[in-house]
């Protein structure tokens, strides 16, 4: 769905255009394209993809457009909206992953906008006119591939807690609806992040395939482990049928949209595709945080690694505090009995890897 607007919105104010799509008196689609603050004069090109609730075939389409909030029924200020050349288009670039994976471009210059990308930061801005006095979403120059990465953090803004978060789309109505095409159907989503949690957050990534407009797959990310330096992830999709999926929907934030709990949880995340195999690296990743027995009463032994041992051993609490840390050159059995019972976070050190993987103490 694709328009051309002019417009002049008060920010506690909000024009919109939609389109509603029937079959046979029923609604079979919408989507609603909405707009606040000023386009300075020039017309924008507007677009946002339908959001199917069936397979029937149209037969009726209705659109409103208007330049208040219908919902409230009156304006805060005077303004306009001017529409023009509305029409719609079926999507034939396909693409295997998102565009703009590696958050190199950007579309704003005055903040940090990721090309293809909406940020909580912008969703808040446009849904309820409010700019927070801080950034959830930046673009930072600590990146595992290219020149920047996006981070996500959670801060507090009066008696909330809020996550970064940000999915892909052209609108904040893609928040749960198809917004990029997918070639075939992938089985993984593989990436690379670096995760450094408070009070026991957990990363949130959600992504759903689609086949029409209706779900056919989905992947939920809660359980990766912190890590202060970059670690890859390889997730696979599960599907509910044998439909090969046409687009997706991918949201990611740093802790849990419901609860957030840390104050202060970061997340940098890059290097985001869709994948028929796993990374490369994983079934090393997967020795390296093999320590046995787990759970532990009074030990642990290391996995031995012919090349590249591990150098140094950190056990933390579920807070980030460290308990022990051991030397582990000559090492092979780590003593905690002196830990009390519960869940800790132990990194193993390698000359040019960081493994962080869950212990419990019994």
């Amino acid at each position: 769905f694709l328009l051309y607007a002019k417009y002049d919105i008060d920010s506690a104010d909000r024009g919109s255009v939609t389109a509603i799509f029937k079959s046979q008196g029923n609604i079979a689609g919408i989507a609603e394209i909405s707009f606040r603050g000023t386009s300075n004069g020039q017309f924008e090109l507007k677009s946002i993809p339908v959001q199917w609730y069936t397979f029937d075939q149209p037969d009726t389409l209705l659109i409103i457009g208007a330049s208040i909030d219908l919902d409230k029924g009156y304006t805060e200020e005077d303004g306009f909206l001017i529409i023009d050349s509305i029409h719609f288009k079926t999507v034939t670039t396909l693409n295997k992953a998102p565009v703009n994976a590696s958050f190199e471009d950007r579309i704003r210059e005055t903040r940090y906008e990721p090309k293809g990308w909406i940020t909580i930061d912008e969703y808040l801005f446009e849904e309820f006119g409010q700019r927070l006095p801080f950034t959830l979403t930046s673009r930072t120059t600590d990146a595992y591939a290219g020149a920047f990465a996006m981070m996500l953090e959670n801060k507090v803004f009066g008696d909330d807690t809020l996550p970064g978060v940000i999915f892909v789309g052209s609108s904040t109505k893609n928040l749960e609806s198809p917004s990029f095409s997918v070639i075939g159907k992938s089985t993984y989503l593989n990436g690379y992040y670096k995760y450094m949690p408070e009070n026991g957050d957990n990363v949130f990534i959600q992504l759903s395939m689609f086949k029409n407009g209706v779900e056919i797959g989905k992947l939920l990310i809660d359980d990766i482990l912190p890590s202060a330096t970059w670690k890859h992830f390889s997730k696979p999709i599960g599907y509910f049928n044998s439909s090969i999926p046409d687009s997706a929907a991918l949201m990611i934030s740093s802790a849990d949209l419901d609860n957030p709990k840390g104050a202060n949880s970061k997340l940098w995340i890059d290097a985001l595709e869709l994948s028929n195999t796993f990374l490369a690296t994983k079934d090393y990743d997967a020795l390296l945080g093999s320590i046995y027995p787990n759970p532990a009463e009074h030990y642990f032994v290391l996995p031995t690694l012919e090349t590249n041992p591990i150098e140094f051993v950190t056990i933390r609490d579920v807070h980030g505090k460290t308990c022990l840390a051991f030397n582990a050159t000559d090492l092979t059995i780590i003593d905690i009995s002196s830990l009390t019972k519960g869940m800790y976070w132990v990194e193993l050190k390698t000359t040019n890897r960081n493994i962080t993987t869950k212990l419990i103490k019994k």
